[in-house]
């Protein structure tokens, strides 16, 4: 493996991760740029992503930058990765913050947060996700608009 970039994804692949279940583990960055990462586009890679890829998958610096020394930094391999936080500031459940939004409409900091979180979410989507998304309202559009017209509350 010469490149940072095919280091990383064996790495990926050896704990047998999907980019954004390595992006869950790490800050900062989405599987974009973890995938641009892993086709070696970037021109300079961010040494706070080098560390916490070098914490994440118990490397070294030296192995995962230049491919020089042990792959682990213990003699045996761990792969007993973080549990996967939901990418949410300050760790706190987006659903619980829609239904307090819910109760206290008018709350614009609570709004706000809401409104970030989502978009963190979001943008850790597949394209088939946005899809199923797209579909889903689709269908709600389409039980709305039967349910006006035959008069009849569709659940």
């Amino acid at each position: 493996m010469e490149s940072i970039g095919q280091r990383v994804k064996y790495l990926r692949e050896k704990y047998s991760l999907s980019q954004l279940e390595l992006v869950a583990q790490i800050e900062g960055y989405d599987r974009f740029q973890i995938g641009k990462l892993e086709r070696d586009e970037f021109k300079r890679i961010p040494s706070d992503l080098v560390t916490q890829l070098v914490s994440v998958f118990n490397t070294s610096h030296e192995w995962l930058e230049r491919g020089e020394g042990p792959v682990f930094k213990d003699d045996h391999v761990s792969l007993e990765l973080q549990e996967p936080q939901m990418p949410y500031s300050k760790g706190e459940n987006l659903i619980d913050k829609i239904d307090q939004l819910k109760d206290n409409p008018f709350d614009e900091a609570l709004y706000n947060e809401v409104k970030t979180g989502a978009f963190d979410l979001m943008a850790q989507l597949t394209n088939s996700q946005y899809k199923v998304i797209d579909l889903m309202e689709k269908l709600e559009k389409l039980k709305k608009m039967i349910s006006e017209k035959l008069n009849v509350k569709i659940e």
